[in-house]
């Protein structure tokens, strides 16, 4: 991990069970909260940015254990959203997915590549800066992925705005959500823009806490019946 990223905050290595497949070794944010009491109000109220990315959440675990239990060819590639400090995108790399790991953040991105070293999977993972509201992407994917990345309503018309624009018609979205109250507004939405939808609920044991997590499949339509929705 680069040195100012080490200056900047304080440090520790979790072991992250990726159910009975893997144990991921993640450097995280020692504090997250403490990250949150020290924003800048005026950087706040310019883009609304919290360091949602900082934190660990049951949702990318979730998405882990899916790669497993779902496993795809050697080498599909999947891009994911808001990868955080990593997880999800690394159990995927374990899985034997070719990743594009994006974040807003630049400091997720400077922890997921770490990680994504500590765990020997650097030469299956790219990383890049996406916004989703401007993305300058010039390519589509098959399987797009995100944990944890609906929670806000106002990111729920860019979100389905990208994925038209960047997901292979017939292609795959899996989102991995703690069962959010925006979830059936969501849900709802890509319904509308006609993706078959299929739920896939589980509980998620982490740190001593147990959570509910469902990991929605969302496929693009194909043709004009799909289109109509289901």
């Amino acid at each position: 991990m680069p040195t100012d990223i080490f200056g900047i905050y304080k440090t520790c290595e979790r072991r992250i069970p990726i159910g009975k497949w893997a144990e991921l070794r993640i450097m995280a944010v020692k504090d997250p909260d403490a990250l949150i009491d020290a924003i800048d109000p005026q950087a706040f109220a310019d883009d609304e940015r919290l360091p949602y990315w900082a934190e660990i959440w049951p949702a990318s675990i979730a998405m882990g254990i899916h790669f497993f239990e779902h496993p795809l060819a050697p080498g599909t590639e999947v891009l994911e959203l808001g990868c955080g400090t990593g997880v999800a995108g690394i159990a995927a790399a374990r899985a034997g997915l070719r990743v594009t790991a994006c974040d807003y953040e630049a400091d997720a991105l400077s922890f997921a590549r770490h990680n994504a070293a500590l765990n020997g999977v650097s030469d299956m993972m790219t990383f890049r800066p996406l916004d989703w509201r401007t993305p300058d992407l010039n390519r589509r994917f098959d399987l797009i992925a995100g944990s944890d990345v609906t929670y806000e309503r106002p990111d729920h018309d860019p979100i389905l705005a990208f994925l038209l624009q960047t997901l292979s018609p017939g292609g795959t979205f899996l989102l991995s959500d703690p069962d959010r109250s925006s979830a059936p507004e969501f849900i709802g939405l890509m319904k509308d823009a006609g993706f078959i939808h299929t739920p896939q609920p589980r509980r998620i044991r982490y740190e001593g806490n147990l959570t509910r997590v469902t990991v929605h499949r969302f496929v693009h339509p194909v043709g004009p019946t799909a289109e109509k929705g289901d």
